[in-house]
């Protein structure tokens, strides 16, 4: 406290402290060390007027900029909540027209293959499989880490896709055990297509929110954030 006192950016407040206080005049303190040691009370009852003063004005402001700061918090914490709500439901329409892109392209393909003719497959499977690569693709581009989503485009480039309409004959063995392997293809990218469709329900930027399990098949995993959980506040509020 001494120091603070005696610090150059101090000694006319101190000063002003004694006179105000009527300790002494301003006359007498042109040199102030050798006034401290001549007066040792009175600096004590100035200079320790002079740092509660300083300490109260340092409380003081902070306590005009503390509503400042609590609405300013207020008003990113909303807009990060708002901007996660948005993104949750961007996440789940475009969830929603995976689920029935992929619903289609597997009853057409089922239809197909318990039909099947040779020849070219029917133009609403085309459509139903070009309907779902788009969806993919859109997918792909907003969350290029989900690998899971390359796993579920690579069949429809393959068995999956034009291939599936070429190449049969009328040996019946051939034919039967290449329906069975499609649709077990079939199957299997339906699944991982509806794990990715809920994926995109929970997901927070750009965070891994789907990834495939050891065995076969895949899950979703959510990753929840402040925002996230403003979000969910700000839904449950009445």
């Amino acid at each position: 406290m001494v120091t603070f006192c005696l610090a150059p950016a101090q000694r006319a407040d101190l000063a002003d402290a004694v006179v105000a206080l009527e300790i002494d005049d301003r006359t007498a303190l042109t040199d102030l060390p050798t006034w401290r040691k001549a007066h040792p009370d009175g600096f004590t009852r100035a200079c320790t007027a002079l740092y509660e003063s300083a300490k109260g004005s340092g409380s003081s402001g902070f306590a005009s900029v503390l509503p400042f700061l609590t609405g300013l918090f207020g008003a990113v914490l909303a807009f990060l909540a708002a901007a996660f709500v948005d993104l949750r439901a961007r996440g789940r329409a475009l969830g929603d027209n995976l689920r029935t892109a992929v619903t289609d392209f597997h009853e057409r393909g089922d239809v197909f293959l318990r039909g099947i003719k040779v020849g070219a497959a029917d133009s609403e499977l085309v459509r139903a499989r070009r309907k779902l690569v788009n969806q993919l693709a859109d997918v792909k581009a907003r969350h290029p880490k989900w690998h899971l989503v390359t796993t579920a485009l690579e069949p429809l480039d393959d068995t999956l896709g034009p291939a599936m309409g070429q190449g049969w004959d009328d040996n019946a063995t051939r034919s039967r055990d290449r329906v069975r392997d499609l649709t077990e293809s079939l199957n299997e990218l339906r699944d991982n297509v509806l794990t990715i469709a809920a994926g995109l329900a929970v997901v927070v930027g750009s965070h891994k929110a789907v990834k495939e399990v050891k065995g076969g098949g895949a899950k979703a995993v959510g990753i929840a954030t402040t925002a996230e959980t403003a979000a969910v506040a700000a839904e449950e509020r009445p």
